[in-house]
């Protein structure tokens, strides 16, 4: 009941988003009024998104913890960036393919990516550490292990839970729906700027948001870079499988694997971002 309240109450929002009224403009300035209004349509979305995971997603994880997180990343998220991406493509006459980057990436990118995943997770940690100094995790939240319904599972599991699933689904809205819907609007450091803010806010946690969010930050860079959403999955799951693999694998905690940054770097200096298609020809003007 309460995923089909969630589904009614976003599918009435995007309605209501979309029922403003264009008039006739010249081209230039109803081009730029479109711009603005898919630019606060997709800051409304984000705030939605981040409410909606706060109070639908952590009932629903309150009541199964494995079921629940897969229902607020399978369904509430990919729900959210559909209509919000639906949203910016009426407005601004793309595909939704071109609004969520769903295009093929460069090969070279996506291995670039995996090869910062170890890099980002040393400065992950370091910037954990420094924060203890003056935002120390409290004693009780040092010794909390994951829910055991998550504990229990097999490792190929979490790794499909904690580590594949919130790369694709978080992606899809954050750097799909969210980013195509303010990049025409904002400048790149005000783009970074919401993608930290509103990616460090909706893991609900004070003590994570700062490195939360300086990712954020990182995979909106690099899907501006490559003009494609597989780069940005792919660190993102790299990410999260070297915090749950870490502990088990040592090798891969090796702080010599950072390394790996540098020719990953090279690979996205070098090589260019794949070419934008999908972007229909803009209507003149009309009434909505």
């Amino acid at each position: 009941a309460s995923t089909a309240w969630a589904a009614l109450a976003l599918f009435q929002l995007a309605r209501t988003l979309d029922s403003e009224r264009l008039v006739q403009h010249a081209p230039n300035e109803d081009e730029a009024r479109d711009r603005r209004l898919a630019s606060r349509g997709a800051l409304r979305w984000a705030l939605v998104v981040v409410f909606a995971v706060y109070m639908v997603g952590g009932w629903l994880q309150s009541l199964h913890a494995v079921w629940g997180l897969a229902a607020t990343l399978w369904i509430l998220l990919p729900l959210s960036a559909w209509a919000s991406a639906r949203s910016t493509s009426r407005r601004s006459g793309e595909s939704l393919a071109s609004v969520l980057a769903w295009r093929a990436p460069r090969v070279a990118h996506v291995f670039a990516a995996i090869l910062a995943a170890p890099a980002v997770a040393w400065a992950a940690k370091h910037v954990f550490a420094w924060q203890q100094g003056f935002l120390p995790l409290p004693r009780e939240f040092e010794s909390m292990a994951l829910p055991l319904e998550i504990a229990g599972l097999g490792i190929v599991a979490q790794v499909l839970l904690l580590a594949l699933s919130p790369a694709i689904c978080e992606e899809l809205f954050f750097r799909g729906a969210f980013l195509g819907g303010i990049r025409r609007e904002m400048s790149t450091w005000k783009i970074l700027v919401a993608q930290a803010f509103f990616f460090g806010a909706v893991h609900a946690s004070l003590h994570r948001f700062l490195p939360t969010a300086l990712l954020g930050a990182l995979l909106a860079a690099l899907t501006l870079r490559t003009r494609s959403l597989a780069p940005a999955i792919a660190l993102h799951a790299a990410y999260n499988a070297l915090l749950i693999l870490g502990e088990r694998a040592p090798l891969l905690a090796d702080p010599r694997l950072a390394w790996l940054a540098l020719p990953a770097a090279a690979l996205l200096v070098f090589q260019g971002p794949v070419a934008e298609t999908g972007t229909a020809a803009r209507p003149v003007s009309r009434k909505v």
